[in-house]
């Protein structure tokens, strides 16, 4: 369901703005699984890797949203900021 889908996402928001980035993970993965072609969540997921580090799976959910949506300004900002740090 979409709804459920925002609702995963907007919890991933909230805690990754609280820095409790493994929680925001498993809310960004269950909004993907419930609604794989939401790009956005594709997004915020890479941007709790890029907070991780992880910048290769970063780059990969960057490319996987603008891949999705492909006007997706921040998306292509984020993967070339997570280029940048290669």
């Amino acid at each position: 369901s979409p709804s459920f889908a925002d609702a995963f996402n907007n919890m991933g928001n909230a805690m990754r703005e609280a820095g409790r980035l493994e929680e925001a993970e498993v809310a960004y993965k269950r909004a993907i699984e419930l609604r794989p072609d939401f790009a956005i969540a594709h997004g915020n997921l890479g941007n709790v890797y890029f907070d991780q580090g992880k910048l290769d799976v970063a780059i990969e959910c960057f490319k996987h949203a603008i891949l999705l949506e492909p006007n997706f300004p921040d998306a292509h900002n984020n993967l070339g900021n997570a280029l940048v740090e290669v």
